[in-house]
């Protein structure tokens, strides 16, 4: 398990390791990374990860990106505010959704597949099919694709003015459904 040591209080790699070993977990497997002030770097370590598992009630934000961008599997668990959803919304506009637990079970279960290279994961070669679906994210992904995204949003503000005028300013929910042209 490696950790990123960014901000955290000087205790939590004691208190991490303790919980480690009450767990029966060999402590020496926590591998407690410094801070690189190289992208290269960063995503070349992410991508060493079986799996990237997302605090629930804070969600990775720019580092999820980060981890779909170095093609590792994330999972998460979201709660109800938009800072817990974030992942969950990137995954889903991914579409990579089976991965977004939606019980502490089904967390674990996810991250357990991912985790496991035995047989176990063989049980489950949806899930692992879904492993190579996040390694071609990066080339092939829709979020990844930035100016096709603009026109997007683009088209959705004029679709938004024209609504606004056609309708004498009452607000409409609008949807952009089509897929995005790149």
């Amino acid at each position: 398990l490696a950790l990123a040591k960014y901000q955290y209080h000087a205790g939590a790699s004691k208190n991490l390791k303790a919980a480690a070993i009450q767990e029966g977990v060999d402590p020496t497997r926590l591998l407690f990374l410094d801070k690189t002030s190289s992208l290269d770097d960063h995503i070349r370590r992410a991508s060493l990860a079986s799996v990237f598992l997302d605090t629930r009630l804070y969600n990775a934000h720019t580092l999820a990106v980060d981890i779909l961008w170095a093609g590792v599997p994330l999972v998460t668990w979201p709660e109800t505010s938009l800072a817990s959803r974030v992942s969950a919304s990137l995954l889903g506009a991914s579409g990579l959704g089976a991965t977004v637990a939606r019980s502490s079970n089904d967390y674990v279960a996810l991250a357990s597949i991912f985790a496991s290279q035995g047989p176990a994961a063989m049980a489950h070669q949806a899930i692992l099919d879904t492993r190579s679906k996040f390694k071609a994210l990066r080339d092939g992904g829709d979020i990844f694709h930035v100016s096709a995204l603009v026109r997007r949003l683009e088209r959705g503000f004029r679709m938004g003015v024209d609504v606004q005028i056609a309708d004498g300013g009452a607000r409409k929910h609008l949807v952009v459904s089509d897929p995005l042209q790149r």
